[in-house]
């Protein structure tokens, strides 16, 4: 439906525009009207014009200027800004000239997830236009599993579940990592893992890999589970409105909560539920059924650790075996040794893992299991205090029953007749297809022609060039199949992005962040890498943070990368100042970056004296009166500390030998840097003789005024003139001459 207040203006306009028109007709026509042969009102004043009216339904837009952005980045969401149409209804009345203002939505609403071309549906008065708008992959620099999932062991049947997994990726487009959700999970088979949907069928190690794809690029990072050959009973299963169970494991318990939403799921039924707030008396009791005996079951508590430490900023160990007692079937169970439930770190913010949900496996004990119900009670008998004086007992999933492995007629002994593939790169995974061998077993019988459909094998990640062997494993006996791993090829070296800065001070420490090296290899992989040199043309290794410039100039520094036996390279370039010098007379024109002087006489005061040869530049600056003030504009690419150098000379005139007298700088000129006034007590230009045809008034002095802080650009340096001193040669008052001044860069301060 139309807005109201829009559609209301609308139809006012159309009925005064209407009047309007019929009074125009009416005058031009001396009131004489004449009936329109198309009917519905008269010449001069149609009436057939559609207006709009309540209810109207839009059946049409046309897209007079498509919205200014059609371009986005993974992670970006659509801007209808700049886009305008018109709306056409179906009693052909068209609203002309609408804008994204206008717009009643669109979708989708959320950051884009997929790249390629993808449909935008925009909608108006429930008329739905499609646009499509092109969406690139951000640049994948970096990815890695910072926490790993809050469960990492499943019984068989069991739903695999990622909570708490934070996967983080940094991309060259954004300043900060990123906690990435948009991931897939496999197998060394190439299965793929659903959290909440991927039923554990195998018991075992399974590692798994979690990849993150941006275009052409795929990384990866992997994290182990274990799916043990036994059952769960969850803490939560507890006997629903007096119903007792005859063939199914339960729960009964005393005290405590049962509360969720936590993610503490990873067992059957995958229920985010939990047991917590138990105190001294409490107790869990766990009906577990066996339809036969089981010999030496391994009980497995899966909890967390609740005992607060504010000051460590993490939770503390748990002794389970001092605060539960444990029984089975009523006769009292001695713990061997002690049973710790470990404590940990509490997660950084924005993870999606909880402090009260930082589950833990922890072994009680094995029992014997009865053919029908065993009862394994967990009584509270202390609840120990955290740092904030509150007494915690811990945070309980289920309980894990592990039946022990059972061989029978284990194998002794494997002779392999045929090899499988044994020679690899690295980044290929083992390959077991065409392995075929005979395995001797306990009862001196043999099998022969048995395949890899019949062994397990570790590992099953890519392999590395540090993998010698890879370990086979068929009913309890394991063998070594020795690889070799070469590593792979390169074709190429990239720099994809430079560093952040490109100037530097002699004496800096080379910075390199932002640096973003890619490599690729024969057969079209490549991958971003940090296994790479920087050197330069001498050779010299720059390492970042570390390595500092011992000369200015531009400098080109090549990458070095090797893989396979070959090497490829790639360059880019530095400037390396040797500090920043600004000549007294640079008053005149100069570019956005260039530092420059202003002059500031009273009277007849400072001014220019140009063509002497005696001057850096062929010029200085002289005739310096009280209140004359000479700014130096310094441009710096880079702040810091420097050292502040003037070259200068004094005017007051000495003979037998001529030359110049000492003056205390700080007594003639006031200096300011960015405002801040220097102390420039004990600033002295020293007396100096005057060399064999040499000029008095450039008898030039090189003196240190200290170090002075620059800002990364502009920086003014004030030298005002406070007083003048007598020149007892003639008695003239005279304040010293400028010829320039060097900031010279202090990496170490």
């Amino acid at each position: 439906m139309m807005k109201t207040a829009r559609r209301a203006l609308v139809i006012v306009l159309a009925v005064i525009l209407a009047l309007a028109l019929c009074a125009v007709a009416l005058t031009a026509c001396g009131n004489e009207s004449e009936v329109n042969p198309g009917g519905g009102g008269t010449i001069g004043g149609d009436t057939n014009k559609p207006v709009i009216d309540e209810g109207d339904i839009c059946n049409g837009i046309e897209i007079l200027t498509m919205p200014a952005k059609l371009e986005y980045k993974t992670g970006e969401k659509f801007t209808p800004i700049g886009l305008t149409f018109n709306a056409t209804y179906e009693n052909g009345y068209v609203e002309e000239d609408l804008t994204a203002g206008d717009l009643d939505g669109w979708t989708p609403r959320d950051a884009f997830t997929t790249w390629g071309e993808v449909e935008v549906t925009l909608i108006f008065e429930g008329y739905e236009e499609v646009i499509t708008v092109d969406v690139e992959p951000k640049t994948l620099e970096d990815m890695y599993i910072k926490t790993e999932p809050s469960v990492l062991t499943y019984s068989v049947g069991s739903k695999i579940d990622f909570g708490g997994m934070d996967v983080i990726a940094k991309y060259a487009e954004d300043e900060e990592e990123v906690n990435e959700t948009n991931y897939t999970v496999t197998d060394a088979k190439g299965k793929q893992y659903v959290s909440g949907e991927t039923i554990l069928d195998t018991p075992g190690t399974i590692e798994l890999t979690v990849t993150i794809t941006a275009g052409d690029i795929k990384m990866t990072d992997t994290f182990t589970i274990e799916v043990i050959n036994g059952f769960s009973v969850q803490v939560e299963d507890t006997v629903k409105d007096g119903q007792t169970p005859t063939d199914k494991s339960y729960t009964v318990l005393s005290g405590g909560n049962v509360n969720s939403n936590l993610p503490c799921t990873g067992s059957e039924g995958n229920t985010a539920m939990y047991l917590g707030d138990i105190y001294s008396g409490d107790y869990m009791e766990f009906h577990i059924y066996s339809a036969t005996e089981v010999k030496g079951a391994q009980l497995v508590l899966v909890a967390a650790s609740t005992l607060i430490n504010n000051d460590g900023q993490k939770m503390d160990d748990m002794v389970l075996s001092d605060i539960f007692d444990m029984s089975v079937g009523g006769k009292p169970y001695e713990y061997d040794g002690d049973v710790i439930l470990p404590g940990n770190p509490f997660p950084e913010a924005g993870s999606n893992a909880n402090k009260w949900a930082m589950w833990e496996n922890v072994t009680l004990g094995t029992v014997d299991l009865n053919a029908g119900y065993t009862v394994v009670r967990l009584t509270c008998t202390e609840t120990p205090q955290d740092s904030n004086g509150d007494y915690r007992a811990g945070n309980f999933d289920r309980l894990d029953i592990v039946f022990p492995e059972v061989i029978e007629n284990p194998c002794t002994g494997i002779e392999i007749t045929t090899n499988p593939k044994t020679a690899y790169t690295e980044g290929e995974t083992f390959d077991p297809t065409g392995i075929v061998f005979t395995a001797t077993y306990e009862d001196k019988s043999t099998a022969a022609g048995l395949t890899h459909e019949d062994i397990t094998w570790s590992p099953t990640r890519p392999l590395t060039t540090e993998d010698t062997y890879v370990t086979i494993t068929h009913k309890g006996f394991e063998k070594q199949i020795p690889v070799t791993v070469s590593e792979r090829k390169l074709s190429a070296v990239e720099i994809v992005s430079e560093p952040n800065r490109n100037v530097f001070a002699k004496g800096e420490k080379i910075d390199l962040t932002g640096l973003t090296v890619k490599a690729t290899y024969e057969g079209g992989y490549f991958e971003n890498i940090t296994d790479y040199t920087v050197t330069d043309a001498d050779s010299k290794v720059y390492v970042s943070g570390e390595t500092a410039f011992t000369a200015a100039g531009e400098l080109t520094l090549t990458v070095t990368a090797e893989s396979g036996g070959v090497k490829k390279t790639d360059t880019f370039t530095i400037n390396v100042f040797d500090g920043i010098t600004v000549q007294a007379e640079a008053n005149g024109e100069h570019g956005e970056t260039d530092s420059y002087t202003v002059l500031e006489p009273v009277s007849d005061g400072i001014k220019i004296k140009t063509n002497e040869s005696h001057s850096e530049g062929n010029a200085c600056v002289e005739n310096v009166k009280v209140g004359d003030k000479l700014t130096f504009n310094v441009y710096a690419d880079v702040a810091g500390d420097y050292e502040l150098v003037v070259t200068t000379c004094s005017t007051l005139r000495k003979s037998n030998p001529s030359g110049t007298l000492k003056v205390n700088f700080g007594e003639v000129f006031k200096v300011t840097v960015g405002g801040e006034q220097l102390t420039l007590t004990d600033v002295v230009i020293p007396e100096k003789d005057l060399p064999s045809g040499g000029s008095i008034w450039f008898n030039w002095q090189e003196i240190s005024l200290g170090t002075v802080t620059l800002e990364e650009g502009y920086n003014a340096i004030v030298f005002e003139c406070i007083a003048q001193q007598k020149d007892p040669a003639d008695g003239s008052m005279r304040a010293p001459n400028f010829d320039a001044i060097d900031l010279l860069y202090n990496a170490e301060a």
